[in-house]
């Protein structure tokens, strides 16, 4: 079974509905298609009309209410595909959003993770946008290659690359490690967890698959934090931004 999409761009992203038989495909020219599982389209949105902002990552919500759309220009938004509306917060991270992921019982928010080295927590029902730009041991830029939410910890996952150093961390809040996973010696651009929530697989471009119990001992260590700020914006209501160091 097969079937050409209307607007007949590469697709960049698919992401699967958690209880319905429906699949979100995302392309380069900014478009989102839902289609069922006999391929049938069931309703289309451009997401980023802007030609070079492509949809690079998609994620329903735990509930598969809202999908979150994250574009190769760095914006992120939100549609609501049973009412057909869409929201934007004003998230801009200016570089490709690599990684989305919902938290597991917190309906309303949502971690994005960038090249840039951004990590952005967006709470939608306190319009409430917390974001941390990391950087590497001696201030080289990092990448956020892949991120997720535990389902069973609500921890969040980070994986980081800074001038070939790779390191995943397991944080509390955007400021607290509690956990580094490091075995990999090239980015780690794959976090999937196990249908019990218990074990992590990790992949990326070593050619190495890592598994790792997730429910064991951790250790608790603070990330440096410089140049908090707090601003209040009229569209995003309150934002904090501030610089972190890996280490």
């Amino acid at each position: 079974m097969s079937r050409m999409l209307p607007d007949r761009a590469p697709a960049h992203t698919v992401s699967w509905h958690p209880s319905r038989d429906l699949i979100a495909l995302g392309t380069v020219l900014g478009n989102v298609h839902l289609l069922n599982k006999r391929l049938v389209l069931l309703r289309s949105v451009c997401v980023f009309p802007d030609p070079l902002c492509g949809v690079s990552k998609l994620a329903f919500s735990r509930d598969g209410s809202l999908l979150a759309c994250g574009g190769l220009g760095g914006s992120v938004v939100v549609w609501d595909w049973e009412r057909d509306t869409t929201r934007s917060d004003e998230v801009d991270t200016r570089s490709t959003v690599t990684s989305l992921s919902w938290h597991p019982w917190r309906r309303s928010m949502l971690a994005v993770g960038s090249l840039a080295g951004d990590v952005i927590i967006m709470d939608f029902s306190q319009r409430f946008i917390t974001q941390a730009k990391y950087r590497g041991k001696l201030g080289y830029s990092a990448d956020v290659t892949a991120l997720s939410f535990s389902p069973k910890t609500a921890e969040l996952v980070v994986a980081f690359n800074s001038k070939g150093a790779t390191q995943i961390a397991v944080l509390t809040d955007l400021t607290t490690v509690v956990d580094r996973l490091e075995e990999h010696e090239d980015p780690v651009n794959y976090l999937c967890w196990s249908p019990d929530g218990t074990t992590l697989a990790t992949a990326g471009s070593d050619n190495v698959m890592c598994l790792w119990n997730f429910m064991g001992a951790k250790k608790t260590r603070e990330l440096k934090r410089e140049a908090l700020r707090e601003a209040r914006e009229a569209r995003s209501g309150i934002g904090r931004r501030f610089g972190c160091v890996i280490r």
